[in-house]
């Protein structure tokens, strides 16, 4: 029970929580340039999430999926906030901006129910920079990514521009199981 100096008094179960909208997701085009694809894909995986998450609560979402793990969906939205920013502005651009955590589980960590909306809000606007960042530039652009290597679009790969990109957003380069990027010849 919350008391106000007016006399007035709320009931928690009064009290309504956020919860995470709605999200339609657009089928990515399955045909067409590899660039409308590729930016499709990413569109579609970043909708999954978010549609993993609509109708559930802050609360909802914050809560650890299976003890004593921090990994929530809260936790993934705060990461992958994080990620917009790190690989299409920092790596990607060159941006002048600090990551948005000063540690890597910082953002599972740090997951608050209280700020589940911020946290949504904070994510929409890393994928509108990120697709900012990415406009009007070439699939030919070379960029430094972890651990300092460049990477550059492969000339010839059998994979498609979607599933490469996948790899490099969720597992990042140099993973042993992505065998699509490389570093350019000299």
């Amino acid at each position: 029970m919350i008391r106000f100096a007016s006399g007035a008094v709320i009931y928690e179960h009064d009290v309504m929580s956020w919860i995470a909208p709605d999200v339609a997701r657009v089928d990515e085009p399955f045909t067409g340039p590899e660039r409308g694809i590729l930016e499709g894909f990413l569109d579609w995986d970043r909708a999954t999430l978010l549609w993993k998450c609509a109708g559930l609560t802050g609360e909802q979402l914050a809560l650890a999926s299976v003890p004593p793990s921090n990994l929530s969906l809260l936790g993934i939205v705060r990461h992958m906030a994080d990620m917009e920013r790190a690989w299409f502005r920092i790596r990607f651009r060159g941006e002048p901006v600090p990551r948005l955590y000063d540690y890597e589980d910082a953002a599972f960590e740090h997951a608050d129910a209280a700020r589940a909306e911020a946290d949504f809000a904070a994510f929409a606007e890393e994928c509108d920079l990120a697709r900012k960042a990415v406009a009007g530039a070439s699939l030919d652009d070379e960029f430094t990514g972890g651990r300092g290597r460049t990477l550059s679009r492969p000339r010839r790969s059998g994979a498609p521009a979607h599933r490469r990109a996948d790899r490099l957003l969720t597992h990042g380069p140099g993973n042993s199981s992505d065998r699509t990027w490389r570093r350019p010849r000299r």
